[in-house]
């Protein structure tokens, strides 16, 4: 722990206790019990400390944006590096240093920079023209930059206009294949045209280029949720978190309409495990998390099975093959709401 966050743990004790003391006096002056009182200040104190410790890393990257734009590139990049040091997984940081270390190295105009950053923000704040304006104007500044394409499907695929997005990110991967961001746009642009396949190959792309990239591991779970591929979603999803990236895994675990979802499971002392005469395959229903029971006899080679959840209707199959098994499930809408 630095000496900064040793102080500001410090400030923070302090300053519960206060409330705490307070909460306390206040209580008896009210006629609650003065614990209760206390509970209360500490709990406000907690919140809003809490808040204010989620906000700051947005707040760094924010004044990043807007030293940027007024052309100080240095204090931008310590605002910038100060986001991620808040918020790791912050990949909006990550990208604008690369921008900055674009025009430090002379690969890109600061005019081109002050003209993206701009039309940033003002997509940020809802001026969706000017944004696009601001951007097609960096694009007239350097031409052959694939940056200025990524950031300009990044905001068309913002407004829900994911035709649009493609082309620039297309136009982004050609001018520069080997960059992690452009293969992560253009696969962040057909995830919102529907194009999953497609995604999931330019998300791929762009781990291999940078296995850290964080958002993209994040988007890889929800693409292959959506396809029901169960293991690689948990697999991207953790690599995501491990990342410091925050992931929404309320709506991540959340069934899709019609959607198949398939894991394996191999085939153990117990599982199936015997029951007298009988074998007992015990499967858990994901949607649910029910447990359901196939039985059959010891003495035959299975081959599969269906089962009906009990709890909310979906249908599971099941396929033996060899020494796993493939479990299949059905997600309906009706079956769920």
């Amino acid at each position: 722990m630095n000496v900064r966050s040793l102080f500001g743990c410090i400030g923070l004790g302090v300053i519960t206790a206060i409330s705490a003391w307070l909460g306390f006096t206040i209580g008896k002056l009210i006629g609650i019990p003065p614990w209760i009182g206390g509970i209360i200040a500490v709990a406000i104190i907690v919140a809003v400390a809490v808040s204010r410790l989620i906000a700051k890393p947005f707040e760094s990257y924010d004044k990043g944006v807007d030293y940027a734009i007024q052309g100080d590139l240095l204090k931008a990049k310590e605002q910038f590096q100060e986001s991620l040091r808040l918020y790791p997984g912050h990949d909006l940081s990550k990208d604008a240093i690369r921008l900055i270390d674009d025009v430090l190295h002379e690969k890109i105009k600061g005019k081109t920079l002050a003209h993206l950053f701009t039309g940033m923000k003002l997509a940020s704040q809802g001026y969706d023209s000017k944004a696009i304006t601001e951007i097609k104007l960096a694009q007239s500044l350097d031409p052959n930059y694939s940056g200025v394409y990524s950031t300009l499907g990044a905001t068309y695929r913002a407004l829900g206009r994911p035709d649009e997005a493609i082309a620039e990110c297309k136009m982004a991967v050609a001018l520069d294949p080997d960059s992690s961001m452009s293969h992560y746009e253009l696969g962040a642009a057909y995830k919102v045209g529907g194009q999953i396949d497609a995604a999931i190959e330019e998300y791929r792309k762009a781990l291999k280029i940078s296995p850290e990239h964080g958002s993209a591991h994040k988007d890889l779970a929800f693409c292959y949720r959506d396809i029901g591929d169960r293991r690689h979603m948990i697999e991207h999803r953790d690599k995501a978190l491990a990342l410091g990236v925050n992931v929404d895994l309320h709506e991540l675990n959340k069934p899709q309409e019609g959607q198949w979802l398939r894991y394996s499971k191999s085939i153990t002392d117990d599982f199936p495990f015997k029951d007298g005469p009988r074998l007992a395959w015990s499967i858990n229903c994901p949607v649910d998390r029910t447990r359901l029971v196939h039985y059959s006899r010891a003495d035959l080679v299975l081959e599969g099975f269906t089962i009906n959840c009990t709890a909310c209707g979906s249908r599971i199959d099941v396929v033996v093959q060899g020494d796993s098994v493939t479990v299949s499930t059905y997600y309906q809408r009706k079956v769920l709401d």
